[in-house]
C-alpha cells in the first residue's frame, strides 16, 4: 500500500490562494480521488493548523468515584454557507479513529463506552444521548477503517459540542477526525494532537504508612513515613507537603521522610503526591488524630464481689493503671463521681451499689478509651419464715420464731414492736392486727421483716352517768358494750354498792364503784367514780361597827372548789350584796341563802351602827380684809372628835384671814366623831376694800418725770396715802440714769381697811449700735449697711450718710481708699449716733490672652496641649481652670507671659486674675481671661482589608488603610491564627475576631473584623468488615447534613473508582480518600483487613492399579481453620 502525504489540506475550508485557487483545487481534488481509487491508496494527512470546522478539546474529566472519564468537544464552523466561495456546507457528522497502545487492551473498545451525548452547552449533563460504537463509516470515502461517530451535524455558527463517557481513567491522545457534509464540502480528515482519547491509564496506586514508634511522639514530636507505590511506570518521583501549619518535613521528595510537628498540634495530615515516569499521577494522605497519638491502654477491670441487697458497698478495680492517666467511673454509661489522676498503688472505686460498671480513661488531648462492663451483683439472701400465731386475748403471751433454709446463717437476731419483749409477744389491751419486726444478719447481709399478731377486740364498759350526789341520794349503776357484745358474770363492788344500787354517804367527797365480768369471752375489769357532795357552812366576811350612811358588801366564803349558786341576802338596809347603815345607830341582822355543792344553804349574821352628834360652830363678825379670827366646832360631852379639818378661802389651820376682795366666804369643816366622819360649813363676812389702780406710765428716758396716782371705785372712802421708793418725791418719778425696772411702793387706809400695794416703772437703755462687717471690697461693689442692737430693741428714725451712701446700701467707689459711713437713730425712744469705716480695694488687668503655645489632645483620651498666658501683672495671682475647676494651683503674676504647663483634659479653659493678699487686704476683686476651648484631634478610622470565606489552613495577608498623610506606627494584629501581618485559618471552621492596634497620628487607634473560615468536618467512611480474597466492597464516607462534596477520590491498592476488590495477599490495605469539601479539599483514609487465605497442599498419590484405593488429602499451614 502506497501513502501520500499532504503538505496542505485542500479539502479545508480556509485555502492557500497561494498554492492554489479555487478552480485549481477542485481539479486538484478530482484528480486525487481517481487516483486514490485506481492505485488503492490511503489517505494519511497530518496534524493541520485548520480544518474545515473548528473542532476543540473543552474538557477531559476523570470522576474517581465513579471510575468514569468524561471528554467533551466543540466543533463550530467558522464560515457557514452553501458550500461555494470559500464557504463550508452545515456539518453532518464526525468523529475519530481509534488510537493505537502498547498494550492493546488499554486502547479504546465499545465495552468501555458509557453512553455519549451532543448539546449546545459544554455541560455534558445537559447533553441529549447519541448511540455510538466502533464501525465503518460508509456514508463517506475519506476513512475506512472502523470509527467512533457522532451522527449529528452543526447549524449555521451556532457551535456544538458532543460528549463521550469512558469506563475508566483514559489519558488524552491525537484526536485523528473526519467529518461528513454536504456534497460540495464533502469529507475530510484532521489530526488534532493532544485532542482525542488516548490509552487507558494504570496510574501509581500508593499507600502511607508510619515507620516510627509513636509512643515516643509526645516526647519527640516526629514521625517516620514511607510510602508503598503500587502500578504506575518507574522511576516516579514524590513530593510530600501537609495543610497542618506548623509540619514540617526532613525531605519533601524523599520516598521515606520524617515529619516534625509542633507543640500544640494533636491533629495533622500528610500529603503525598507522586508522578511515575509517564506523568501519570497518584495522590495518598494520612491524617494522624489524638487517638492514634496516645499511648492509652484500654483498661482492664476486676471481677467485682457480690454485695448485700440495698447497699453501697461494693469495689471497682483497674487491674492495668497508667500513671498519669484521668479515670471516671461510669455506671450505664453515665459519669459516676469524680474523676481521679492515678499516680501509683492500686486504682479502686468503693462504696457503690449494685449496677452495670465500666472506666473511661482520657489523657490530655487523647481521644478518650472506655473499658469493657463489670457487673457488681447483689449476694443471695433467703427471706425468714415466721412461726404462725393466733388470735389472742389482750394480755396473752406467744413465742416469736423465724426458720431459714437448711444452712443458712443467722446471727444477730432482733425482735421489734408494740407488746414485744426479746421473743415474747404480749398482746396489747386494745383489739387490733399489731406488727412485729424482725432484724438479723442473714449470710452476712442485714435482713428485716414483718408480720402480724391478732388480738382479740374485747370493748371497755361504759358506765352509765352518775351526777354528783348530795349525801343520803341514790342511784343505779350500769354498764353498756357494743351491740353484739357477749357479758356475763357481771360484778359491782365498793362503798355504797348494794346490787346495782349506790347510797351516797353523809362524808363528801369521790366513791370508787368498780366491775367485773366476762366480755367476748376474756375477762374484763372496769371501774368509776361517783361524787358526793361535801356542803360547807358559809364563813361571812367581817363588817365592823358603821357610821350611819356607810355602806358595806356583805359576802360569804366556802372552801375552795365549792360550787355556790343561788345566792340571797336580805334584812334592814340590805340591797343585792350591799348593807347600807341607817341613820338610827344600833345592831342590825342579816340574812344568808344559797345552793351550796347543788345543796340548799342558810345563815345569818348582825352589823352594828355607830350614833355620831351634829358640830356647834364659834360665831365670827365682819373683818377687814387680812384681819384674822379663829374657828372652832364644839360637840355634847363624852363625844370623841379627831382628825379635824378647817379649809376654805383664807382658811391656815384653824385660823381665818380675810382676803382682799369683799364678800362671804365659806369654810369647810371636816372630822372624826365617835370613829365616824362628820362635815359641815360656816360662813364669814369680808368687808369692801376694792383693789388699787395705778395710773399707766411708759419707758422714760434717764432724767424724764412721771406723776404718781391711784384710782378707786366712787364712794371709796381713801386716805393716809403715801409713795416711797428710788426715784419717789412725794407723786412725782423721776428716771434714774441707770436704766432698768425701779419699783414704787403704795400704802392708804381705804373704806377704813389699810392697803398696800406696788407698780414697777420702766428706764430705757440706751445701747450703741454694733455694724455689720464689711471686709474690704472692689470697686463697684454694693453691700447693704446693717446696725445690730440687742433682741427686743426697738429702733426707728434710722439715717445713713457719707460718701458712696444711698438709703442703706453702700456702693464701692472707683478710687481705691478708707470711707467713714455714719449712723443716726431713735433707740428705745432715744437718740443713738454712730459711725464706721469701709475699704475700697484696687482690680487687675484682663487684657491678657489665654492660648494654646504646643501639642494636640487624642480622641477618647491621650495627649496634650501647653496653655498658657500672653502677659501678667506682678502681684497678681492667675488661676487656670477647667469647666470652671481650679487646675493647679495658682501663678503669681511675672510682669510677663507665664505658662500653666501640659493639660490632658478637653473643655473649657479659663484664668482668673485675683490681687495677692498684702497686710490686711483680704479681697481679690477677680477678673476672668477667657474662655479657650480646647478639643481632641480627629484620627481617621483604619479600613481594613477584605478577606473572603478561607479554609482551614488558609493564609491571608492583614492590612489596614488611612487616608493619604496619615501618620502610622505600632502596628499590632493579634486574635486566633494571627501571626505579623498573616492569618492562618484555624482548623475549626468560625467567624475569628482580628484584633488591630496602632499609634495613629499621635493617639492610639484599635479596630477588629471578622475573618470566616469554612467548616470542613471530617469524613465518616462506611464500615467494611474482614473480607476474602476476590469479595468486593462499596467505599462510602458520609457528612453531617448539609455538607456540600465533590471531587471524591478515592486509591489504594485494590481500589476501582468507588469498588474496593480485596487482593489475593490477605493483609490490612489502606484506603484513601479525596475530596472537595465545603470548597475545601479533605483527605482521609482507613484500612481493610483482607483475610489470609493459603493454597492447600494435597497429598501425593502414585500411580495406581487398577481397583486400588487412596485416601485424599489436602494440608494447610498450621492454625488455618478448613
Amino acid at each position: 500500500m502506497k501513502t501520500f502525504t499532504m503538505s496542505k489540506n485542500c479539502f479545508q475550508h480556509k485555502w492557500d490562494m497561494r498554492l492554489c485557487d479555487e478552480f485549481k483545487a477542485w481539479k486538484l481534488l478530482t484528480f486525487l480521488c481517481l487516483f486514490f481509487l485506481e492505485n488503492n491508496f490511503n489517505l494519511s494527512i497530518q496534524a493541520q493548523s485548520t480544518c474545515a470546522y473548528n473542532i476543540s478539546l473543552v474538557s477531559r474529566t476523570y470522576n474517581a468515584t465513579e471510575n468514569q472519564t468524561t471528554f467533551v468537544w466543540r466543533v463550530v464552523n467558522p464560515n457557514p454557507g452553501n458550500g461555494n466561495n470559500g464557504t463550508v456546507q452545515d456539518l453532518s457528522h464526525w468523529g475519530f479513529s481509534i488510537n493505537q497502545c502498547p498494550d492493546p487492551n488499554d486502547a479504546l473498545n465499545e465495552e468501555s463506552i458509557v453512553r455519549a451525548g451532543t448539546g449546545s452547552s459544554p455541560d455534558p449533563n445537559t447533553h441529549s444521548s447519541l448511540n455510538v460504537g466502533l464501525h465503518v463509516d460508509n456514508s463517506q470515502q475519506c476513512i475506512n477503517t472502523p470509527v467512533l461517530k457522532f451522527n449529528r451535524g452543526t447549524s449555521g455558527s451556532a457551535p456544538r459540542y458532543y460528549s463521550l463517557v469512558l469506563h475508566g481513567n483514559w489519558g488524552t491522545g491525537n484526536l485523528n477526525a473526519y467529518y461528513k457534509s454536504g456534497s460540495r464540502t464533502g469529507c475530510g480528515l484532521c489530526t488534532l494532537a493532544g485532542m482525542g482519547v488516548g490509552c487507558l491509564m494504570d496510574c501509581p496506586q500508593l499507600t502511607v504508612n508510619i515507620i516510627s514508634n509513636m509512643t515516643q511522639f509526645p516526647t519527640n514530636r516526629t514521625v517516620g513515613l514511607s510510602v508503598n507505590i503500587g502500578g504506575g511506570t518507574s522511576p516516579a518521583t514524590a513530593t510530600w507537603s501537609s495543610p497542618t501549619a506548623g509540619v514540617s518535613f526532613n525531605n519533601t521528595s524523599s520516598i521515606t521522610p520524617v515529619a516534625t510537628v509542633a507543640p500544640g498540634i494533636s491533629s495533622f495530615t500528610f500529603n503525598v503526591n507522586v508522578t511515575d515516569a509517564n506523568g501519570c499521577p497518584g495522590s495518598a494522605t494520612l491524617t494522624l488524630s489524638p487517638t492514634q497519638l496516645c499511648p492509652l491502654t484500654t483498661p482492664i477491670l476486676g471481677t467485682p464481689v457480690a454485695i448485700c441487697p440495698g447497699t453501697s458497698t461494693g469495689t471497682i478495680t483497674v487491674t492495668n493503671p497508667q500513671a498519669g492517666v484521668t479515670y471516671q467511673l461510669l455506671r450505664n454509661g453515665v459519669a459516676f463521681g469524680a474523676a481521679v489522676i492515678y499516680t501509683s498503688g492500686n486504682l479502686s472505686f468503693t462504696g457503690l451499689a449494685v449496677g452495670t460498671y465500666s472506666v473511661r480513661i482520657t489523657f490530655e488531648s487523647c481521644e478518650p478509651v472506655t473499658s469493657a462492663t463489670a457487673v457488681i451483683a447483689a449476694s443471695n439472701v433467703p427471706a425468714p419464715t415466721f412461726g404462725t400465731i393466733g388470735t389472742l386475748c389482750p394480755g396473752a403471751t406467744a413465742t416469736l420464731s423465724a426458720t431459714f433454709p437448711a444452712g443458712t446463717t443467722v446471727t444477730n437476731v432482733v425482735w421489734s414492736g408494740t407488746g414485744v419483749s426479746g421473743t415474747t409477744f404480749t398482746a396489747p389491751a386494745a383489739g387490733g392486727m399489731y406488727t412485729v419486726n424482725y432484724s438479723a444478719t442473714v449470710n452476712g447481709c442485714p435482713v428485716t421483716g414483718s408480720f402480724t399478731i391478732t388480738v382479740s377486740t374485747v370493748p371497755v364498759p361504759v358506765f352509765g352517768t352518775i351526777g354528783t350526789l348530795c349525801p343520803g341520794a341514790t342511784a343505779t349503776l350500769s354498764a353498756t358494750f357494743p351491740a353484739g357484745t357477749t357479758v356475763t358474770g357481771v360484778v359491782w363492788s365498793g362503798t355504797g354498792v348494794s346490787g346495782t344500787t349506790f347510797t351516797a354517804p353523809a362524808a363528801g367527797g369521790v366513791y370508787t364503784v368498780n366491775y367485773s365480768a366476762t366480755v367476748n369471752g376474756c375477762p374484763v375489769t372496769g371501774s368509776f367514780t361517783i361524787t358526793v357532795s361535801t356542803v360547807p357552812a358559809p364563813t361571812f366576811g367581817m363588817i365592823g361597827t358603821l357610821c350611819p350612811g356607810a355602806t358595806a358588801t356583805l359576802s360569804a366564803t366556802f372552801p375552795a372548789g365549792t360550787t355556790v349558786t343561788g345566792v340571797v341576802w336580805s334584812g334592814t338596809g340590805v340591797s343585792g350584796t350591799t348593807f347600807t347603815a341607817p341613820a338610827a345607830g344600833g345592831v342590825y341582822t342579816v340574812n344568808y341563802s344559797a345552793t351550796v355543792n347543788g345543796c340548799p344553804v342558810t345563815g345569818s349574821f348582825t352589823i352594828t351602827v355607830s350614833t355620831v352628834p351634829a358640830p356647834t360652830f364659834g360665831t365670827i363678825g365682819t373683818l377687814c380684809p387680812g384681819a384674822t379670827a379663829t374657828l372652832s366646832a364644839t360637840f355634847p360631852a363624852g363625844t370623841t372628835v379627831t382628825n379635824v379639818v378647817w379649809s376654805g378661802t383664807g382658811v391656815t389651820g384653824n385660823i381665818f384671814t380675810a382676803p382682799a376682795e369683799v364678800g362671804n366666804y365659806t369654810v369647810n369643816f371636816s372630822a372624826t366623831v365617835n370613829g365616824c366622819v362628820v362635815t359641815g360649813t360656816v360662813m364669814v363676812s369680808v368687808a369692801n376694800a376694792p383693789a388699787i389702780t395705778f395710773n399707766t406710765i411708759g419707758t422714760l428716758c434717764f432724767g424724764a418725770t412721771a406723776t404718781l396716782s391711784v384710782t378707786l371705785p366712787a364712794g371709796t372712802t381713801i386716805t393716809n396715802i403715801i409713795w416711797s421708793g428710788t426715784g419717789v418725791s412725794g407723786t412725782t418719778f423721776t428716771a434714774p440714769t441707770i436704766p432698768g425696772t425701779y419699783i414704787v411702793n403704795f400704802s392708804a387706809i381705804v373704806n377704813g381697811c389699810p392697803r398696800t400695794a406696788t407698780r414697777t416703772i420702766t428706764v430705757a437703755s440706751v445701747l450703741s449700735p454694733v455694724f455689720n462687717n464689711v471686709g474690704t471690697l472692689c470697686p463697684g461693689v454694693s453691700v447693704l449697711l446693717n446696725a445690730i442692737f440687742p433682741e427686743g430693741t426697738t429702733v426707728t428714725n434710722i439715717i445713713w450718710s457719707g460718701t458712696g451712701v444711698s438709703g442703706n446700701t453702700f456702693t464701692a467707689p472707683s478710687t481705691p481708699g478708707n470711707y467713714t459711713i455714719n449712723f443716726s437713730a431713735t433707740v428705745n425712744g432715744c437718740p443713738v449716733t454712730g459711725s464706721m469705716t469701709i475699704i475700697v480695694a484696687g482690680t487687675p488687668a484682663s487684657n491678657f490672652t489665654l492660648q494654646v503655645t504646643s501639642g494636640s489632645l487624642c480622641p477618647g483620651g491621650g495627649g496634650s496641649v501647653i496653655l498658657g498666658l500672653s502677659g501678667s501683672q506682678v502681684g497678681i495671682n492667675y488661676q487656670l481652670q477647667l469647666n470652671g475647676v481650679n487646675v493647679g494651683a495658682a501663678i503669681t503674676g511675672t510682669g510677663n507671659a507665664i505658662s500653666f504647663g501640659a493639660q490632658s483634659a478637653a473643655g473649657s479653659y479659663s484664668v482668673v486674675a485675683t490681687v495677692a493678699s498684702t497686710g490686711t487686704l483680704c479681697v481679690s476683686c477677680p477678673v476672668t481671661i477667657g474662655p479657650l476651648t480646647v478639643s481632641p484631634s480627629t484620627i481617621p478610622a483604619p479600613t481594613f482589608g477584605t478577606i473572603g470565606i478561607l479554609c482551614p489552613g488558609g493564609t491571608a495577608t492583614l492590612s489596614a488603610s488611612f487616608p493619604a498623610g496619615t501618620t502610622v506606627t505600632n502596628v499590632v494584629w493579634s486574635g486566633t491564627g494571627v501571626s505579623g501581618t498573616t492569618f492562618t485559618a484555624p482548623a475549626a471552621g468560625g467567624s475569628y475576631t482580628v484584633n488591630y492596634s496602632a499609634t495613629v497620628n499621635g493617639c492610639p487607634v484599635t479596630g477588629s473584623f471578622t475573618i470566616t473560615v469554612s467548616t470542613v468536618p471530617a469524613p465518616t467512611f462506611g464500615m467494611i468488615g474482614t473480607l476474602c480474597p476476590g469479595a468486593t466492597a462499596t467505599l462510602s464516607a458520609t457528612f453531617s447534613a448539609g455538607t456540600t462534596v465533590t471531587g471524591v477520590v478515592w486509591s489504594g491498592t485494590g481500589v476501582s473508582g468507588t469498588t474496593f476488590t480485596a487482593p489475593a495477599a490477605g493483609g490490612v490495605y489502606t484506603v484513601n480518600y479525596s475530596a472537595t469539601v465545603n470548597g475545601c479539599p479533605v483527605t482521609g483514609s482507613f484500612t481493610i483487613t483482607v483475610s489470609t487465605v493459603p493454597v492447600p497442599v494435597f497429598g501425593t498419590i502414585g500411580t495406581l492399579c487398577p481397583g486400588a484405593t487412596a485416601t485424599l488429602s489436602a494440608t494447610f499451614p498450621a492454625g488455618t481453620t478448613v
